[in-house]
């Protein structure tokens, strides 16, 4: 990628990931509970209100936004295996869901990463490059939701 990009949000997707986002953040609050798993959710919380993700409207993103959004990820999804590994008994189908978000991060890390090497990609190639990332955070959230409410 070149040194920066201009991203149209698209007005609709953006406007179901933020009411998505809210609602869980709302329910998170209410129910947020004082334990590992509790704590974790924050900062997936603060990866998935990245403002390129919530705003409608053109955002600027440039090599180092996206560079940081890799180091940040990559933090969150090893937090991520911190609470595998020694975190507590879980059912199987909430570790289920833990690994969904483990691998969904580690997936979005590549994206990232492809998308920072790509010294050639096109416009039109690095738009839906981004609008896929987008989307590979919204299942991210959905991940994370499931998972809050599992445990």
């Amino acid at each position: 990628m070149k040194k920066s990009y201009t991203l149209n949000g698209a007005n609709i997707v953006i406007g179901e990931y933020v009411k998505d986002l809210r609602s869980f953040e709302r329910r998170y609050k209410e129910k947020k509970k004082d334990d590992m798993v509790g704590n974790y959710i924050p900062y997936a919380l603060d990866l998935l209100n990245q403002k390129w993700l919530v705003t409608k409207g053109p955002v600027r993103l440039s090599v180092m936004d996206l560079e940081n959004m890799q180091f940040e990820t990559q933090n969150v999804r090893e937090d991520f295996i911190n609470l595998e590994r020694r975190g507590p008994k879980m059912r199987k189908d909430a570790r289920e869901q833990l690994y969904m978000i483990i691998d969904g991060y580690e997936g979005i890390e590549n994206q990232l990463e492809e998308i920072i090497d790509d010294k050639y990609i096109s416009r039109n190639h690095l738009k839906t490059r981004l609008y896929n990332l987008r989307g590979s955070y919204s299942s991210n959230l959905n991940n994370v939701r499931s998972f809050f409410q599992e445990n």
